[in-house]
């Protein structure tokens, strides 16, 4: 897919212009900026949810159907009374999907969820929810808008988790708006920040993230955390170049990671 001089107004406001930005299939990129830069409404240009003002998309090999994408923002939302089968039952395509679906329920640990109303679901398991109503039907295109604001951290890390594992089987591709770096390494392998309406960078992981990172490992200065694993992630990108590199477009983005870096740091110098 390639995107030549794209430009989109609401008005007289200009929110993109100048877009420029070629992607294979199978790219999983990661949408970058401050509020109000953009990234949503690029999002959905790409998406075909808008039409640009000005400029051109060549799709190429992109066949974007309603079958075969999977679009999802922050804060969906379903009847209250709906149960969680019958909303994998409502969305699956047909019943080999919802086969799928159930298999994926048990695999992602919300079996014992399916006959729950919509309404008593926490926040990570409806997401998970209309994660598995997406991927019972085995799409090729993902279009994920900010999923885990709000969530806390084990429901965040337990949600991407489940999503890092499901893209690593197959070669779809995903395009995440998110304001967590470690979300964005961890699911994606291209990064563009959008500044004021234009891409003012682009970066691969392996531009960002040397290979050859120690990793240290905390299970006694944090014998009380449940997932090391994830702290050891932490901390590589937090020692990577992503604060410096990142730092000059956006503050509140590395937030995160600068606060897990302080508090880590406080803690060893404790032990």
């Amino acid at each position: 897919m390639k995107i030549t001089n794209l430009q989109m107004k609401f008005g007289d406001k200009t929110v993109l212009s100048d877009i420029n930005l070629s992607v294979q299939k199978g790219e999983r990129i990661a949408i970058l900026g401050e509020n109000g830069s953009g990234k949503t409404t690029l999002l959905n240009i790409i998406n075909q949810a808008l039409s640009a003002t000005s400029g051109k998309i060549d799709f190429e090999d992109f066949q974007l159907t309603n079958q075969n994408r999977c679009y999802i923002m922050q804060h969906e939302t379903l009847p209250d009374e709906i149960k969680v089968a019958e909303a994998l039952n409502l969305f699956a395509q047909d019943k080999s999907a919802l086969k799928q679906g159930l298999e994926l329920a048990e695999k992602f640990n919300l079996t014992k969820n399916l006959n729950k109303r919509f309404s008593k679901l926490s926040g990570g398991e409806k997401q998970k929810l209309f994660l598995i109503s997406s991927l019972q039907n085995r799409p090729e295109y993902f279009f994920l808008d900010e999923i885990t604001t709000g969530l806390d951290y084990n429901s965040r890390d337990d949600l991407l988790t489940f999503l890092a594992e499901a893209f690593e089987k197959n070669e779809d591709t995903l395009f995440l708006v998110t304001h967590y770096i470690e979300e964005a390494v961890r699911l994606c392998n291209r990064f563009i920040v959008i500044k004021n309406g234009r891409i003012a960078e682009g970066f691969t992981k392996a531009e960002l993230i040397e290979p050859d990172y120690s990793l240290v490992k905390f299970d006694k200065v944090m014998p009380d955390f449940e997932a090391a694993s994830q702290v050891d992630f932490s901390y590589k990108i937090a020692k990577s170049d992503l604060p410096t590199i990142f730092g000059q477009y956006f503050d509140h983005v590395i937030a995160y990671e600068r606060d897990f870096t302080r508090n880590l740091g406080e803690i060893i110098a404790a032990d």
